[in-house]
């Protein structure tokens, strides 16, 4: 599955972009990512020499994730519309629908892809904690506060689970006690210190430059969804 993942990224995909971008401008440059051979990397013309970028969060690239043992249900068709266009539209006058509608991986299976990831890496301990991944503490508890009864859908935290246990197998993972009443949410301290470092260095994520949450409120956000999700019997 993963060989025939990297053969359709390499060829089918990268070529279907390269075309598609060489009609919006020239400079766009896409390779395959040397770590990693199921992702893409888009290079784009950058306004900005490239010392302005510095370490920062954003970077003139585009970094394309794909993998062929991901599951894709259910997913949600949006609309989105660029940031910056309601600055551009004024400035230079542009009139034309810039919205564009995708079809995306619905937040619901997002919330517990992310909530099994977290139990993932508190039954792997600190190892398994890598650079920015505390990102998506954040975006369990933004997701929760956007729809706290998304707690209730076990069934598709079983889903979920079922397809990280297949696909994704790894004793110290301990998929089986993935379930209501037994998921690690609430990380350990050796894996909540390198957490809270990973976090405190988040900052470039945010266009204010500044956290929305300190380390500690994540932590109580947290506290509150293992309080719910295991006690449901």
């Amino acid at each position: 599955m993963r060989d025939k993942n990297v053969e359709f990224v390499a060829g089918t995909l990268k070529s279907t972009l390269e075309e598609a971008l060489a009609t919006v401008a020239d400079g766009f440059d896409v390779h395959i990512d040397d770590h990693e051979p199921q992702n893409l990397i888009i290079h784009y013309p950058k306004s900005l020499p490239s010392e302005a970028y510095g370490s920062s969060y954003i970077q003139p690239r585009i970094l394309i994730e794909t993998g062929g043992r991901a599951s894709f249900h259910p997913h949600e068709n949006h609309e989105i519309n660029p940031m910056i266009i309601d600055e551009l539209q004024e400035y230079l006058k542009i009139e034309s629908d810039s919205t564009v509608a995708v079809d995306v991986l619905s937040k619901d299976r997002t919330f517990f892809e992310k909530l099994t990831y977290l139990h993932e890496i508190n039954s792997r301990g600190e190892k398994a904690v890598t650079d920015r991944q505390s990102r998506h503490l954040y975006d369990l508890v933004e997701i929760y506060h956007a729809n706290p009864t998304i707690l209730e859908n076990t069934d598709l935290l079983e889903d979920v689970r079922q397809h990280k246990a297949k696909y994704f197998r790894r004793g110290t993972s301990k998929w089986e006690l993935a379930v209501p009443g037994t998921i690690a949410i609430l990380p350990e301290e050796a894996v909540k210190d390198a957490l809270k470092q990973d976090w405190e260095k988040m900052t470039d994520l945010f266009p204010s430059g500044q956290l929305p949450y300190s380390f500690d409120e994540l932590m109580k956000e947290l506290d509150a969804i293992n309080a719910i999700i295991n006690g449901i019997r």
